[in-house]
């Protein structure tokens, strides 16, 4: 059944639902990307992972706080907004790697999309819950769990292969940088 949008907030909303299985697959890719490597930031792991929990408790208390006082705080906003900070942080981390200038700025990057993903993994379960049907939700929910479980299986190969690729590159010449 095709629903009516009658302004952009709607073709937005309609955009995000039906394509979230893709972002499941995407936000499970960035968020255990992220954490499989973290070994490669400066500073201590412990330190790292501390910061990032922190990190995730702020957000998490931020938004829910926004949610509850703001009426035009809702779930696309959030979506939204946790694509465009978690974006955001990931270019300006390939920016600085590819540039030679890492150290904080990478750990700071890492931390604010991990902080944004752990938004959109809430917010792709509560969609689900309130766009499907009560006779569909389990399904729905299930196959949203089927993506991110994909993506979590296939996201510390994609760091292996892009490593592999550079080594196989700069080996015959080409250089990255």
């Amino acid at each position: 059944m095709r629903r009516i949008c009658n302004n952009n907030a709607d073709l937005v909303f309609e955009f995000l639902c039906n394509n979230q299985h893709y972002f499941s697959i995407c936000t499970t890719f960035i968020v255990y990307a992220l954490m499989y490597n973290m070994e490669k930031l400066s500073g201590s792991l412990y330190w790292n992972s501390a910061a990032i929990g922190a990190s995730r408790w702020v957000v998490n208390i931020i938004v829910s706080i926004a949610d509850y006082k703001l009426h035009w705080f809702g779930r696309k906003l959030i979506n939204i907004l946790s694509m465009l900070f978690t974006l955001a942080s990931l270019g300006v981390m390939a920016v600085y790697m590819y540039t030679g200038h890492g150290g904080s700025i990478l750990a700071i990057g890492t931390t604010v999309a991990i902080a944004m993903c752990s938004q959109l993994f809430i917010a792709k379960y509560l969609m689900v819950n309130e766009l499907y049907p009560t006779a569909v939700r389990n399904v729905a929910v299930s196959a949203v769990s089927t993506m991110s479980r994909i993506g979590s299986m296939f996201s510390p190969q994609l760091f292996y292969l892009v490593s592999d690729f550079i080594k196989k590159n700069t080996e015959f010449g080409f250089n990255c940088r």
